[in-house]
């Protein structure tokens, strides 16, 4: 059975896709290894090529599986800030931007953030122009949104 859907943006999409691929060709490679290190009578040859033919498989399963729910977001010309958006914040130390993603593309380095963490549940819903304030422990920080895209 299906659960619920997955949103990822056109470019998680893709490299969900390039994932799937690339684990295939590498248990391509794991199924060679194995045939040969049989061959060759190659015990502890086997025994690893065996395990990497395995964790392919898993890896390939929960690809596939996350595939089967997967849906690309298709983000039209927007001022409210929803998953898929881009936020330009001014913040007092200049601005920042992040992009608001579904848990599965989360990446904190490239400031891809999801709409459950603390930032990202505060700026759902609103506009350029509106003012957010977030509180974290020892601090309370306040940032205006200048841009959605």
């Amino acid at each position: 059975m299906v659960g619920s859907a997955i949103y990822f943006t056109p470019m998680g999409m893709q490299q969900l896709l390039e994932k799937e691929s690339q684990i295939e060709e590498h248990l391509q490679i794991s199924r060679v290894e194995l045939q040969e290190s049989y061959a060759d009578h190659n015990e502890d040859g086997a025994s690893l090529a065996l395990a990497n033919k395995f964790a392919a498989e898993q890896q390939l399963q929960q690809i596939r599986s996350t595939l089967a729910k997967a849906k690309t977001m298709e983000r039209k010309k927007a001022t409210t800030v929803a998953l898929g958006s881009t936020v330009h914040l001014h913040t007092r130390d200049g601005e920042r931007v992040f992009t608001l993603v579904d848990t599965m593309e989360v990446d904190p380095l490239e400031n891809r953030i999801s709409p459950e963490s603390p930032l990202g549940h505060q700026l759902m819903g609103h506009h350029a122009g509106d003012k957010i304030k977030l509180n974290i422990p020892g601090s309370k920080l306040s940032f205006k949104i200048t841009k959605v895209d």
